[in-house]
């Protein structure tokens, strides 16, 4: 049989539809996708539906990882998404959405678990550039400019790293969507809260959550795209011109010199 229409009520999976449903227009997510070219079978479809359920909201998707393939693999997703003309009709949208505008693919993050600690430290400075290098107009200061931070993972290292270095610092629970052999380490962070750094507010698992995931998208009330805010536009740095030191005599150098051949005798 196939996977039902719709979550039941108060499941870890509808609690993580109601967050994202929750968006509102021009928030930013965080979305960390962590799985490689083994489990895009099993998690490409919920990539692509959870991307387009934050479009849907009026939110603006940030894609990191510390897989350079799950990123190439994203920015595919998303330009095929982009040849959907239904679902830009369904948004209103007269053009496609534009890279570093609507949509975010950032740089990828090196280290592994330190690199997500850099990361979560640093995030102004390694959420600059898009995937090829270019200067993405991204203007956060920290994690908490995030409405929602969310997770698509293939290992359960994975989910550890980004519930003790992303989630922490950010002040809020994030959402993890994971594979069928990653659930049974992922859900004592689900069963657990704020006892395990910050709890997994809710919980998708493999293609079957996908597949119902995908069946709900079909009734949320789209955001137009005419009434989503724009970014705000960073403010100039001013760079304070730095003074001249004042002039120094040779009658003043002289005194000092002279006083220094005293203290060495």
């Amino acid at each position: 049989e196939l996977p039902p229409n719709a979550f039941v009520a108060g499941s870890r999976q509808a609690a993580a539809f109601d967050r994202v449903d929750a968006l509102r227009p021009g928030e930013l997510v965080l979305i960390g996708v962590e799985y490689g070219a083994t489990a895009a079978a099993e998690l490409d479809l919920m990539t692509d539906t959870l991307i387009r359920h934050v479009l849907l909201r009026g939110g603006r998707p940030v894609i990191i990882s510390g897989n350079p393939v799950a990123l190439l693999r994203t920015n595919n997703l998303l330009r095929t998404l982009n040849e959907d003309a239904d679902f830009l009709a369904r948004m209103n949208a007269t053009e496609p959405l534009t890279p570093n505008l609507d949509t975010f693919v950032v740089r990828y993050l090196p280290g592994s678990v330190l690199g997500l600690r850099a990361f979560s430290e640093n995030t102004a400075l390694l959420i600059l550039t898009d995937i090829e290098g270019q200067a993405n107009g991204l203007n956060v200061d920290s994690l908490d400019d995030f409405a929602l931070i969310t997770l698509i993972a293939e290992r359960p290292e994975d989910v550890r790293a980004y519930a003790e270095q992303i989630a922490p610092l950010a002040g809020s629970p994030l959402i993890a969507a994971v594979s069928y052999s990653a659930a049974p380490l992922t859900e004592p962070y689900a069963d657990s809260p704020f006892t395990i750094g910050s709890p997994i507010a809710g919980l998708l698992v493999g293609y079957g959550d996908a597949y119902t995931y995908s069946a709900m998208i079909d009734s949320v009330n789209a955001v137009p795209r005419n009434v989503i805010p724009a970014l705000p536009t960073p403010e100039p740095t001013l760079i304070q011109p730095t003074p001249e030191p004042p002039p120094v005599s040779y009658t003043h150098l002289r005194a000092h010199e002279t006083k220094a051949n005293l203290v060495c005798r």
